[in-house]
């Protein structure tokens, strides 16, 4: 609780809660995490929503959905641009109808969905873990099972390390490559150290990768409690080497650590699926949204609401793990 609500390097976060009349009881809850975003040229104090919840006895009677009225208000007056989300479809059906902001663009959209592509590094483990593995990969990407799987060695110019704590040296890969992306998290070593290494469930695992000595991207990652490795955030230039690199880094580390599949949920949009499923990553069917919920129209809100210019993935929500742990 503390990780997530007070010692985010955003700032704390900002609770709202609806009580009983009478009795004083809380039966709702809207939390809304500041979270730090780079959009075009410039960091911006935005929110995410996250970890909302209403008491069974309350549900269906209009209560969480005035709660959020007064949130978007309080959030549209403190000048937050926009918020974002990786909301159920239940959440996402409250957001739709409660347009609170200024401007053509305000209100909520649908601007992401991701898609988790899985890479299976052992086939033994696999049909020894999962009897039935039909789910695993859609009709489409059944023809490319046949092929052997791709090799993990990367090109002698690159160089893989692993990262115990992210300093200055990734402070300034952010300074150097931040402009060449659109709208992303700002990815310093304040937010990293916090959201890969000081979780109270433990630390991610993460690479960092080098040419000629030169730090150009890291890769997280951690491995469930059936021993499936999901990959959380890549960061580096926008190079499909790069990409590429980082994600046979990973895999390589995920082989050695006895993990029969890895996944990565990605953004349809994002300019490097090709490079993913080149890898050798198999599509699933299965999709998630991410939604931005605009209150201040403007540049900011323009440069949001286009797909094309989001570096985002999962590793960016409001939660500790990605995956079930014991």
């Amino acid at each position: 609780m503390h990780w997530l609500y007070e010692a985010n390097p955003a700032g704390p976060c900002q609770l709202w809660v609806a009580e009983e009349m009478g009795t004083g009881r809380i039966v709702a809850t809207r939390p809304v995490f500041p979270w730090r975003v780079r959009v075009g040229h410039r960091e911006v104090l935005v929110a995410q929503a996250g970890d909302a919840m209403t008491h069974p006895e309350f549900r269906r009677r209009g209560v969480f959905t005035s709660l959020v009225q007064v949130v978007w208000s309080e959030l549209r007056d403190q000048g937050v641009p926009f918020s974002f989300s990786f909301s159920n479809a239940g959440a996402l059906s409250v957001y739709r109808k409660t347009a609170v902001g200024q401007g053509s663009r305000a209100g909520t959209h649908e601007v992401l969905w991701f898609r988790r592509l899985v890479y299976p590094l052992s086939w033994r483990l696999i049909l020894g873990r999962t009897p039935a593995i039909g789910g695993l990969i859609t009709g489409l990407d059944l023809p490319r099972r046949v092929f052997p799987r791709r090799r993990l060695t990367l090109p002698k110019h690159l160089s893989v390390f692993r990262v115990d704590r992210f300093d200055r040296e990734f402070d300034d890969l952010w300074i150097r490559t931040a402009q060449q992306y659109g709208v992303l998290t700002v990815r310093d070593s304040r937010y990293l150290n916090w959201r890969f290494m000081d979780p109270p469930t433990g630390a991610f695992q993460v690479l960092g990768l080098r040419t000629q000595g030169e730090l150009v991207g890291y890769i997280a990652f951690e491995v469930d409690a059936q021993g499936n490795g999901w990959i959380a955030d890549l960061f580096g230039l926008p190079n499909p080497e790069i990409v590429a690199a980082l994600l046979r880094a990973s895999l390589g580390a995920m082989l050695e650590m006895g993990c029969a599949t890895a996944s990565i949920l990605v953004a349809t949009d994002n300019p490097f699926v090709r490079v993913i499923r080149d890898v050798g990553f198999f599509q699933r069917a299965d999709r998630f949204p991410m939604a931005v919920h605009v209150y201040r129209d403007g540049v900011d809100a323009e440069t949001a609401l286009d797909a094309r210019r989001w570096w985002a993935w999962y590793g960016d929500r409001d939660v500790e793990r990605l995956a079930k742990h014991p």
